[in-house]
């Protein structure tokens, strides 16, 4: 079970395959049951 990490764990496989790297923003959006909603950006 990794619903705890499965945001920093796609993070790892899109670096990981190329598609995105140091210079690039992204956004973390976690979404939960009723109405829950988390967003975060980073810079890379």
């Amino acid at each position: 079970n990794v619903a705890s990490a499965s945001l920093p764990l796609q993070l790892d496989t899109a670096i990981r395959a190329g598609r995105c790297g140091p210079g690039d923003k992204v956004a973390f959006i976690g979404l939960a049951g009723g109405v829950s909603l988390g967003v975060m950006f980073a810079e890379l």
